[in-house]
């Protein structure tokens, strides 16, 4: 999270020119981050008009300011304004409350992660009807 190994931080389509990458400044540092990509989630119809929403960090120093709020309702509005039908994304068992507030829906299971096997996550999705 907020790390400068760039190289680990680079996921597939983030340079795609539909992406965009969001970070709130405090000063001259990053305290929060957020990306968003066109993607589906794995096995939903082939035609759904998605959004992921990924890459979500704040600074331990910054949380609780709202600046993790503001990034996923920026995220939101720019998904929508571009005809998105879902945004999706994973969420850490311990994160997942946030995403709720926000609108998002958790899918029953968790799931897990072979970069992070220690840790739980939720499939969260915010439709837009």
């Amino acid at each position: 999270m907020l790390k400068r190994d760039e190289d680990a931080c680079t996921l597939p389509g983030d340079h795609a020119p539909t992406t965009i990458h969001l970070a709130v400044q405090d000063r001259e540092r990053i305290v929060a981050i957020a990306s968003l990509c066109e993607d589906r989630p794995e096995g939903s119809a082939p035609g759904l008009r998605a959004w992921r929403l990924r890459g979500m960090a704040v600074h331990a120093s910054a949380r609780g300011l709202g600046f993790g709020r503001l990034l996923v309702h920026l995220c939101l509005r720019h998904a929508q304004a571009r005809d998105a039908e879902l945004v999706w994304c994973t969420a850490r068992e311990s994160a997942h409350g946030f995403y709720e507030k926000l609108g998002f829906a958790a899918d029953p299971q968790t799931l897990t992660m072979s970069s992070r096997p220690d840790l739980n996550f939720y499939l969260m999705r915010h439709s837009f009807a």
